[in-house]
C-alpha cells in the first residue's frame, strides 16, 4: 500500500482552490478576519475543540457564507493512496447551506460574542499552536488496528505495539509523525519475527480523532516436510501450525534445535501466494488506551467498527517447506558420528599416553536426540599406573528446553612411596546430572539461556585394598546459571555465570566431625563461577586468522574436596606443566591461542598455531603469593586431510615457575573422525 503524503504547501494550495480563495481582503472587519481564521482552524484542528463549540463554529461558519458568498470550506483531504479519498466540494457546500438554512435565527451580536469568547479563550492554545506549526497537524486520542483476522487473535499476537500505540495517541501529529509511526510499528513486528508484517492507512475521517492502521501480515498455509522421519513431531521443536501468523522466530528455534546434529542438516523454504476470503473486515482489534471521551462517543465508535461488511480480502499466505539433509553412506542413512585419537596427554601419575573413542546416535526417533559415549585408556598393562574414563550423555530439545542427562566413571591407579615401600593407590569417582537449558531469547546476534541442574558425586579411594574412609563421597548438588552469546558477524563473545551448591538430599552424607571448620572439606559448599571466551576470524578463507580465548574463574568461600577444586596445568590448562600440579578453592585461568589457516593444498591443510596461558590457584586458608601463580606458552602446527584425518604437534615452554613444578615440553595427537 503507497502511503500519501500532505505537506504544508500542498495543503494550502488544496484548500485555496477549493474554496475560491485567491486573496483577502484587507479591509475585512475585525470581526471577520477572526471568523475565518477560526474556520480554517476550526477544520484544520478542529479536532483540538469540544464537541459543542465544534458544532456552533458551524452554525457560525454557515452563517458567515451569506455574508462572503465567495468563500468556501476549507476541507482537509483524507490521508489515502488513491485520488477517491477527496471529499466532493460540492457534497460539502449542499451540507452547509442546510445548516445555514436551519442556523438563520442566530443573531449576529452572540455569533461576535460567542467567536471572541473562542478566539481569547477556548481555543487559545489552538490559536497559538497554528502560530508555530503548519496546518497539517491532525489530533489523535485513539489509535486502533484494523485488519481481516479475527479481533483475538491479533490482540494476542500484536500486543507488544500497544506501547507505541499509547506513545502516539492524544497528540496532533503531522503526516511525518504518521510516517514515522508506521515506520516504528514495522519495525518492531520485524524485531519480533513477524517478517511478513506491513502497516499503512485507508482513507478516513480523521475529525473522529480515531487514526486506524491497516495490518496486513502472512498466515502459514501449509507446511510441507521433505522427509517426516527426520521430524515426525513437528510442533515439538518448530512450534508452528497451519493458520498461524508467519514469525520467523519459531522456525528459527526448531532450526537451532536440529542444526546441533552432525548428521542433519536442516533447511528452510518459504513460498508465497495470495488467497481471497470472503469473510468481515474486523477492525479495531488493537487499539490504544481508550478513556471516555465526549468528543468520540462510543456509538460514533461501534458505527465506525461495523461500516465495513462481508467483502473479498486478499490475504497474503506462505508455504513453508522443511528439508532435513541427512548424512549417507552412499544411499543409507548413517545418523552416527565417531573419533579416535591417540596422544599423549596423561598425567605423568598414571601414564601419559592413552587412547579415545568417541561414538554418537543421532535422531533415531526423529526427535532431534541424541546420545553420544565417550571412553579414554591409558595402557592397562601396567595395573599400578593406569586410567579409565568413560561417560554417556543424552540430550533433546522440546521447543525452548534442552534436557540432557550424563554420567561418567573413573578408575585410576598410581603408585606412591611410603617408607621405602611402594603401594598402589586407587580409587573410581562417579557422576550424575541431570539438566535443563532454556532459551529465553535469540536472533541473529544475540542468544540468552537459563540453566537449572541436579547432581551426585560418589567416590571412594584405596591404599593397596584398604578403604580411606576421609576419603569416602556422597554427595548432591544443585546448579543455576545464566549463558549469553553474542555474535558480531563471523566472531563471537559468550559469557556464563553460575553457582553450584552442595545440598543435603538424595542420600548425601553428611560432613566429617572435625573440631577445626579448617581443617575437613565441606560438603554444602557454595562454588560461583564466571566463564567467558571469545572466537574472532579475521582475513580471507583462504588466508585466515583465527584468535580463541577464555577466562575461567572460581571462588569458593568454603572448603573443597579435591575434584571440585580448580586445577591448573596440562594441555587442556596452563601448558607447559604436567597436569593438575596447582589446584585451591580460588583461582583464574586464561588461555590464548592463535591460529593461521593457510590455504587448502589437495585437501590438505596446515594450521601454525601459538598459545600462551597463565593461570592462578590459591587454597582456601593460604596467603596469597606468586608462587601460585603459572605461565606457559608453545608453539604447534595441525594438520587436516580433508575431513576425515586430523594431526598436531606442538612444543611446550613453562614461562613461569617459581615453585619448580613438574613440566611438560612435547605434545603431539593423531586421530581420525567420521
Amino acid at each position: 500500500m503507497q502511503n500519501h503524503t500532505i505537506n504544508k504547501d500542498e495543503y494550502l494550495h488544496t484548500m485555496t482552490k477549493k474554496s475560491g480563495i485567491t486573496h483577502i481582503d484587507c479591509k475585512i472587519p475585525k470581526l471577520t478576519t477572526a471568523l475565518l481564521i477560526l474556520l480554517v482552524l476550526s477544520s484544520a484542528f478542529g479536532d483540538s475543540i469540544s464537541a459543542d463549540n465544534i458544532e456552533q463554529l458551524n452554525q457560525q461558519r454557515n452563517q458567515y457564507n451569506s455574508y462572503q458568498e465567495s468563500l468556501k470550506d476549507a476541507i482537509i483531504p483524507s490521508l489515502s493512496s488513491q485520488k477517491t479519498n477527496e471529499i466532493s466540494q460540492d457534497s460539502q457546500e449542499n451540507q452547509a447551506n442546510q445548516q445555514a438554512e436551519r442556523q438563520q435565527a442566530e443573531g449576529e451580536g452572540r455569533m461576535e460574542e460567542q467567536i471572541q469568547r473562542q478566539v481569547d479563550g477556548q481555543s487559545q492554545d489552538t490559536l497559538q499552536y497554528s502560530q508555530k506549526s503548519n496546518p497539517t497537524c491532525f489530533w489523535v486520542d485513539y489509535i486502533a488496528l484494523t485488519s481481516p483476522f479475527p479481533k483475538q487473535k491479533v490482540q494476542k499476537e500484536f500486543g507488544f505495539l500497544q506501547p507505541i500505540f499509547d506513545s502516539y495517541s492524544h497528540k496532533c501529529l503531522e503526516s511525518s509523525d504518521i510516517a514515522t509511526l508506521l515506520n516504528a510499528l514495522k519495525h518492531k513486528a520485524i524485531k519480533k519475527g513477524y517478517i511478513t508484517t506491513s502497516f499503512g492507512l485507508k482513507p478516513q475521517n480523521l475529525s473522529t480523532k480515531r487514526l486506524l492502521i491497516t495490518l496486513q501480515t502472512s498466515t502459514i498455509s501449509d507446511i510441507l516436510i521433505d522427509n517426516p522421519k527426520y521430524a515426525r513431531l513437528l510442533r515439538k521443536d518448530y512450534g508452528i501450525k497451519i493458520g498461524d501468523f508467519l514469525n520467523i522466530t519459531a522456525i528459527e528455534r526448531g532450526l537451532y534445535s536440529y542444526k546441533r546434529l552432525r548428521s542433519v542438516s536442516p533447511r528452510i523454504h518459504l513460498e508465497s501466494h495470495l488467497q481471497s476470503n470472503q469473510q468481515p473486515n474486523l477492525q479495531s482489534s488493537l487499539e490504544s488506551n481508550t478513556k471516555s471521551n465526549p468528543q468520540t462517543p462510543q456509538s460514533t465508535q461501534d458505527t465506525q467498527s461495523s461500516k465495513d461488511t462481508t467483502q473479498a480480502v486478499q490475504i497474503p499466505q506462505t508455504k513453508i517447506h522443511l528439508h532435513h539433509q541427512a548424512k549417507t553412506l552412499g544411499k543409507i542413512y548413517a545418523p552416527f558420528y565417531g573419533a579416535i585419537s591417540i596422544d599423549n596427554a596423561g598425567s605423568r601419575a598414571t601414564n601419559i599416553y592413552q587412547t579415545s573413542l568417541q561414538f554418537g546416535l543421532e535422531n533415531l526417533a526423529g526427535l532431534a536426540e541424541k546420545l553420544s559415549a565417550y571412553f579414554v585408556s591409558t595402557p592397562l598393562w601396567d595395573k599400578q599406573k593406569s586410567s579409565i574414563y568413560t561417560s554417556l550423555d543424552f540430550s533433546m530439545p522440546i521447543r525452548r528446553v534442552l534436557l540432557s542427562a550424563s554420567g561418567s566413571y573413573a578408575w585410576y591407579a598410581q603408585s606412591i612411596d611410603i617408607a621405602k615401600n611402594t603401594l598402589s593407590y586407587n580409587g573410581y569417582l562417579a557422576n550424575m546430572d541431570i539438566k535443563a537449558q532454556v532459551l529465553v531469547f535469540m536472533n541473529a546476534n544475540h542468544r540468552l539461556s537459563l540453566s537449572l541442574g541436579l547432581g551426585k558425586r560418589w567416590a571412594k579411594n584405596y591404599l593397596e585394598k584398604i578403604e580411606l574412609i576421609t576419603q569416602r563421597r556422597n554427595l548432591s548438588n544443585i546448579y543455576a546459571g545464566v549463558h549469553y552469546l553474542r555474535s558480531f558477524r563471523q566472531a563471537s563473545f559468550d559469557i556464563s555465570i553460575g553457582i553450584k551448591q552442595g545440598i543435603k538430599a538424595l542420600g548425601a552424607m553428611d560432613n566429617f566431625p572435625t573440631t577445626s571448620n579448617d581443617s575437613k572439606p565441606n560438603f554444602f559448599y557454595t562454588i560461583p563461577t564466571i566463564d567467558t571466551s571469545a572466537y574472532i576470524p579475521f582475513g580471507s578463507e583462504n588466508h585466515r586468522f583465527v584468535y580463541t580465548g577464555f577466562v575461567k574463574t572460581q571462588v569458593s568461600r568454603t572448603q573443597l574436596y579435591a575434584s571440585e577444586k580448580l586445577s591448573l596445568g596440562g594441555i587442556y590448562s596452563v601448558r607447559g606443566f604436567d597436569s593438575l600440579v596447582l589446584s585451591g578453592e580460588v583461582g583464574v585461568l586464561y588461555r590464548n591461542d592463535f591460529s593461521y589457516y593457510a590455504k587448502s593444498v589437495y585437501g590438505v591443510r596446515f594450521v601454525p598455531s601459538i598459545g600462551l596461558d597463565m593461570g592462578y590457584s590459591l587454597s582456601l586458608y593460604e596467603k596469597p603469593t606468586l608462587d601460585k601463580l603459572l605461565a606457559g606458552g608453545g608453539v604447534g602446527l595441525k594438520l587436516y586431510v580433508s575431513k576425515y584425518f586430523n594431526a598436531e604437534v606442538w612444543g611446550y615452554v613453562p614461562l613461569y615457575n617459581p615453585s619448580k613444578l613438574d613440566k611438560r615440553h612435547f605434545y603431539f595427537s593423531v586421530g581420525s573422525m567420521f
